[in-house]
């Protein structure tokens, strides 16, 4: 029997300067910490999946509060507000978190980088990255 294909990450690298992009400091800026903590919630919740997670803003700040804890009752308003801003930032694409999908150029980048000895993957859902850029970084897709 085969082993079944698996779709998202055990692991993903983060860089040590992360709290250095300008991105992250102006989403520090205006959050404090509780926008870096969502932001890096939501990367595990997209990379436990794939490079893409397809939830509406609302639901994601439920999941996320749930698995942050009691404390955060009562900010889903607020958690949905850092989730927009994410999209206003390009942490993630703006166009499909309109429509419900969690993902951006970065983190698909992040996810080709860390399955390139996968032998099989589908990314054809809500793919924002050229073939050009695929080959850019020595992975080619079959057509």
């Amino acid at each position: 029997m085969a082993r079944p294909m698996k779709r998202g990450l055990d692991y993903f690298p983060l860089d040590v300067d992360i709290f250095n992009d300008a991105k992250i400091e102006e989403l520090n800026f205006k959050y404090s910490f509780l926008g870096e903590i969502v932001y890096l919630r939501l990367l595990t919740m997209i990379y436990r999946n794939g490079y893409y997670l397809e939830v509406s803003v609302p639901i994601a700040a439920k999941q996320l509060i749930r698995a942050m804890g009691p404390s955060l009752l009562g900010l889903e308003k607020k958690i949905e507000e850092i989730i927009l801003y994410l999209g206003d930032l390009d942490l993630l694409d703006r166009d499909l978190l309109f429509k419900g999908v969690l993902t951006s150029r970065n983190i698909q980048r992040q996810f080709i980088l860390s399955i390139k000895r996968r032998k099989r993957i589908n990314i054809k859902k809500h793919w924002l990255i050229s073939k050009d850029e695929l080959e850019e970084l020595n992975f080619y897709v079959n057509d």
